[in-house]
């Protein structure tokens, strides 16, 4: 620790000193007050109102000048000690910092000054520390899962790459820290360094490795150490590398055909609707599909990485049918500037992953059926088709694919969440003939169709009806809400 000791008549002045600093058991590196200077000056306009009687004594001001050195912001503290130091605590009443406050950051290698004023100048051994201190690294995977072999199995034996990475979650320097320069990656955590990166890609790091023997969907963990520019280091992140699905992306081909669109009493005008083959996914698309594309998920209902995927607006959806589009090598059906995709637009002759129109949607779901539900006409039967837990209570969804699928080999079309359609919403339908409808151009809430998993039975009876629609603003996310992919054939 470097100090300096000033004697000024009667008051004693430290300043420049060190801390050490940790998060767990992980050491910190120790940051300096270099070049600290103090000069101080009489005053004796420092006055006050004792029981309306007017006081006044002299006090001293102390301009201290000090540089934290290292590299990136350093989170500064100023102590107070009336024992000549043997004492430090957080200043009183009768300290007053003027100028400057320690409450931020402050850059490395430049000069501070502040100036502290002691009320009673005649007191002797008045001290003061300042101390410089930096925050820990904090990081996050990113992904946290990296799904190897999503769009088919896995060779045992084969070369594979997986790419991983780390976020740094607060490395800004103004709150205090320095940025990340060096990250250590054990691929089997089992404490052997098997590869670092420094520089401006220390953050990401490609393993080259092999798929294991077995059964689809064994996990390796991976362990990155990462260390910022003062050797502070942060604590270890385990990252997640899978190899191949559980439940693998299945599109189903559904002809073209023509059928009366809605219900006469349940929605809007019924109307006659004619479609080109399509192809929709058999199940929702489940948590681990979406991770393996977007990285990691979002959902409430955990525990099961085959459940559908929530909690995903259906700008979430869209971006996912992007990226697996480009996964697969085939054509992006949306198009946007904005971020995240809010001005998205489809272009329904690309040949990729998309969502389904509604239109698409119900012709699916009823699997050439003309009943109120796509099994017939009886309400009764929901419990062996749909997820239904005990009507009206919380719950949460169920492994994609659990129950019965319909004629053409769609599980969870109706229940286990509802999902999201490209089209926005309006009301009524047109009541003249349509031909691969798309919706109207603009509107504020994008439509949902397949029904929940939560309320009374008279609400899920309406909702499992294959005509059955509802509206969310496209922003929105809940965990009632996934999607299911559909494609141009």
């Amino acid at each position: 620790m470097k100090s300096r000791e000033i004697t000024l008549k009667n008051a004693l002045i430290i300043a420049g000193a060190v801390v050490a600093f940790s998060i767990g058991n992980v050491p910190a590196q120790v940051l300096h007050v270099d070049s600290v200077s103090v000069d101080s000056v009489w005053n004796s306009d420092s006055s006050w109102t004792d029981g309306g009687v007017a006081q006044q004594r002299q006090s001293r001001d102390c301009n201290i000048s000090f540089a934290p050195k290292g590299v990136g912001a350093a989170l500064m503290s100023l102590t107070m000690s009336t024992d000549s130091g043997k004492t430090f605590a957080a200043p009183q009443d009768t300290l007053h910092v003027q100028g400057f406050l320690l409450y931020s950051p402050l850059p490395t290698g430049q000069r501070q000054h502040i100036t502290v004023r002691v009320l009673g100048g005649n007191r002797p051994g008045v001290s003061f520390r300042i101390t410089a201190r930096q925050e820990a690294p904090v990081v996050a995977g990113n992904p946290s899962t990296c799904v190897l072999g999503p769009l088919g199995a896995l060779t045992a034996g084969a070369d594979a790459q997986a790419h991983l990475g780390i976020l740094s979650t607060g490395d800004l320097t103004s709150y205090g820290y320095s940025t990340i320069a060096k990250v250590y990656w054990d691929a089997l955590a089992d404490g052997t360094i098997d590869d670092s990166t420094s520089g401006a890609t220390a953050q990401s790091w490609t393993w080259q490795t092999k798929v294991p023997a077995g059964a689809a969907a064994q996990i390796r963990k991976v362990i990155a150490l990462a260390v910022d520019h003062n050797g502070i280091k942060a604590e270890p992140e385990t990252l997640s590398v899978q190899f191949g699905l559980h439940r693998q992306i299945v599109m189903k081909n559904i002809p073209a055909g023509t059928f009366q669109m809605g219900e006469t009493g349940v929605v809007d005008t019924v109307h006659q609707v004619t479609l080109a083959a399509f192809a929709m996914q058999e199940t929702p698309v489940t948590q681990e599909q979406f991770a393996a594309v977007m990285g990691a998920t979002p959902s409430y209902s955990v525990g099961d990485l085959t459940r559908p995927v929530e909690k995903v607006s259906w700008y979430d959806a869209v971006l996912y049918c992007n990226g697996l589009s480009k996964l697969s090598g085939l054509d992006t059906c949306y198009t946007y500037t904005a971020a995240g995709a809010t001005n998205a637009v489809c272009d329904y002759t690309k040949k990729g992953y998309r969502l389904p129109s509604e239109a698409e949607f119900e012709f699916a779901c009823r699997g050439g059926t003309t009943t109120a539900y796509w099994w017939g006409n009886d309400s009764n039967g929901l419990g062996a088709r749909v997820y239904t837990p005990p009507y009206g209570a919380a719950s949460t969804t169920i492994p994609a694919g659990s129950l019965l699928p319909n004629a053409y080999g769609l599980y969870d079309i109706q229940g286990n969440g509802w999902k999201w359609c490209n089209d926005w919403f309006a009301q009524p339908y047109a009541s003249t003939a349509q031909t691969n409808p798309k919706g109207p151009q603009t509107g504020v809430a994008r439509v949902l169709r397949g029904g929940v998993f939560i309320g009374s039975f008279f609400v899920l009876q309406n909702f499992y009806r294959s005509a059955y629609r509802d509206d969310l603003t496209p922003a929105v996310f809940n965990e009632y809400t996934g999607f299911t992919c559909a494609m141009t054939k």
